[in-house]
């Protein structure tokens, strides 16, 4: 079992101490890591995983007090491994989505990822079930100051509710960058793109829907399903395109960008989402406004939403929060919290 700050993807810092030296590391201006070195090469392959990435300032102080300061520019994405590490995953069980129209299937699924030298990342997988069966294999690198990306593909064969059999690929590209200059992170800026034919697991497990009987006083009769019930497997998924970018204002301020488009082959119709929002602190008093908007692409119209939250500290008829769970009573603070949506 790894320990934890042998957990999670962050970059082995190489150097050279002329003698016994002190070894610290800081990242947008905290201190992660110190430690102290003999003379000659040392290399630093224990640092806590740092959050999606961000220049790190590591410095050499020696024992006269001189001092070697240089940096390293890394970022990550989701399946990057420390080199020599291997990682995987074993999952078998019942597919159960909560929607009533879908099947619940036994599947298997396993993933594995090993760390390579210079920053690379070999990744694979598979996922299978008695009507699906798919394989992926894929490649990450760490490109210290471009940013951090990966690229997979995934070849899937499924058969539909209708015992119709597919066949198709599927290719995946994520890329991640800190700028750490001004405060910007682009956390996940990603792009999907499927052939006509692929499908992925939860598709394969939709009921056939040709309309039931319910037996009355009056004899049996023919239901059919609700419009809503209905599902369209024709219309497989073609292109998606993600992206969602944070930005620092100052020491007190956020403001947040997400936004994805996805598209669907035999048809101009896609979903689109987009969240933005402002997160903010004056004092004790801390406030957000969001922005929201989500639109089906087998729905008319948007739906939008703008909501604006704030939280004033108030310490009159405050309940202390240890009288609430029946202990003694210690001091506390509680905030009144005022919402509004539109």
């Amino acid at each position: 079992m790894l320990p934890d700050s042998q957990k999670g993807f962050a970059p082995v810092i190489h150097g050279i101490a002329r003698g016994t030296a002190q070894v610290s590391i800081r990242q947008n201006g905290y201190e992660i890591y110190q430690s102290t070195v003999p003379p000659g090469p040392f290399t630093i392959d224990d640092l806590y995983a740092a959050g999606n990435g961000g220049d790190l300032q590591v410095t050499i102080k020696e024992a006269d007090g001189s001092r070697q300061v240089f940096s390293v520019p890394w970022s990550t994405v989701p399946v990057l491994q420390r080199e020599g590490h291997t990682r995987f995953a074993l999952t078998a069980g019942e597919y159960r989505s909560g929607n009533s129209q879908q099947e619940t299937p036994d599947f298997f699924q396993g993933t594995a990822m090993h760390g390579l030298p210079a920053g690379w990342t070999l990744y694979g997988g598979t996922q299978l079930a008695d009507r699906y069966r798919a394989f992926n294999l894929g490649v990450g690198k760490n490109m210290g100051y471009f940013g951090a990306l990966s690229l997979d593909i995934t070849q899937a064969n499924a058969t539909l509710a209708d015992d119709s059999e597919h066949q198709g690929q599927s290719v995946r590209f994520l890329y991640n960058k800190s700028l750490d200059e001004t405060g910007t992170n682009l956390q996940l800026v990603g792009y999907r793109y499927s052939t006509r034919g692929y499908y992925n697991f939860a598709d394969t497990t939709y009921r056939r829907m040709s309309g039931y009987s319910v037996e009355t006083q009056d004899g049996v009769i023919q239901v059919k399903p609700k419009f809503t019930d209905y599902y369209n497997l024709a219309y497989s998924k073609r292109g998606k395109v993600q992206l969602s970018v944070t930005q620092q204002l100052g020491r007190t301020a956020t403001l947040y960008l997400s936004g994805s488009h996805q598209t669907y082959w035999g048809t101009d119709d896609a979903d689109e989402q987009l969240q933005a929002g402002l997160n903010a602190a004056v004092d004790d008093i801390n406030w957000s406004l969001s922005y929201s908007l989500t639109k089906n692409a087998w729905q008319q119209g948007r739906d939008q939403m703008l909501a604006i939250n704030i939280n004033i500290p108030s310490a009159t008829g405050c309940v202390p929060t240890a009288a609430r769970s029946g202990g003694t009573p210690a001091p506390a603070t509680a905030c009144r919290t005022i919402s509004m949506a539109a």
